[in-house]
Order: C-alpha cells, then structure tokens, then sequence
C-alpha cells in the first residue's frame, strides 16, 4: 500500500507544480471568498501559512488578515519529532491548548470525497489533529486537488477531514 501511497502523492504533487501563478492565485481567492463566508463568526481558526512559496500550495493569507485576532497559523517545532504548535498570527504567542481552536483548515496534497487526504507524508497534522478529535477538520484545495477515483488509501493513524473545500465551496 505505501507504494501506491506514494505514487498518488507524487502524482498530485506533480500535478500542482505545473499549475500556472494565474490558476494557484484564482483559486486561492476563491477559497478565501468561500471561507470568509463560511466559517463560524467569533470562532478562533487553525490555518496554514506558508513563509515560502510551496509548489501549489494555496495562499491564505487574506483570510488571515480577515479572521484578524481569530487566526492561529501553524508551525513546525520540531521535525525530528514531527511536531507542530499553533501561534497567533497577530501577537506571535503560542496557542496553548489547540482544542481552543473551532476548527483547523488543514492543506494537502490530494483529498477524496470521504474525508481523506494525503499531506506531506510527515504526519504533523495526523499527530496534532490526533490529540484533539472535537475539533473540525477542513481540509483546503483547489479543485485539482480532488482525488474522484473512489477512496484515497490510508493508514490507521490517518485523521480524517470533517469537509473539503476548494474554490467552488465545499467538495464535502
């Protein structure tokens, strides 16, 4: 099964390297519209937050500014123990307790129709995801990012995602 794990993951990945700035930028907007509509009011929300620019990856950083004292970007502490916090995007200061948070949008690099994804393969969000299972799991992607072949397969460590939503709203 990692085989075939991993061939979907490389596939996808491949997939959303070739996208041009143009589609990665239409469809970040269109998540971002979708989001600030739907996502409960008053409510703190877990988000990635890219430093870099990462190969498909789309960009929220509008929803950030948006959400304003209600949003908590992710952040590796440490990778040898694949491990990740969540920090005010505002002040900097560590969440300390991620069950504070309502919901988490949590990247990938292919999600299926049932709720599964495929991340980086490291396991952070799995790991972080694991410890608090009350909280709401939505996963964002474009809409290529959509694996409609049946069900991705997975492992039992995997967390599955409470929604999808790409640009064209919720896939889930």
């Amino acid at each position: 099964m990692i085989s075939s794990i991993t061939t979907i993951r490389d596939n996808y990945r491949l997939i959303r390297q070739q996208l041009s700035k143009e589609t990665l930028l239409n469809a970040s907007r269109g998540v971002v519209e979708f989001l600030d509509h739907a996502l409960p009011k008053g409510e703190k929300i877990g988000l990635f937050l890219s430093l870099d620019e990462l190969p498909g990856e789309l960009d929220l950083s509008e929803l950030s500014l948006r959400l304003g004292p209600l949003a908590y970007s992710s952040r590796v502490v440490s990778f040898k123990r694949r491990e990740m916090e969540f920090y005010h995007v505002l002040s900097g200061e560590r969440l300390r307790d991620i069950s504070e948070l309502k919901i988490i949008l949590v990247p990938g690099v292919v999600f299926d129709l049932a709720g599964h994804r495929f991340g980086s393969g490291y396991g952070f969000y799995d790991r972080a995801l694991a410890e608090s299972p009350n909280i709401e799991k939505w996963g964002i992607t474009h809409s290529i990012g959509l694996y409609t072949q049946g069900e991705l397969p997975t492992e039992p460590w995997d967390v599955k995602m409470n929604r999808v939503v790409t640009e064209h709203g919720f896939a889930l």
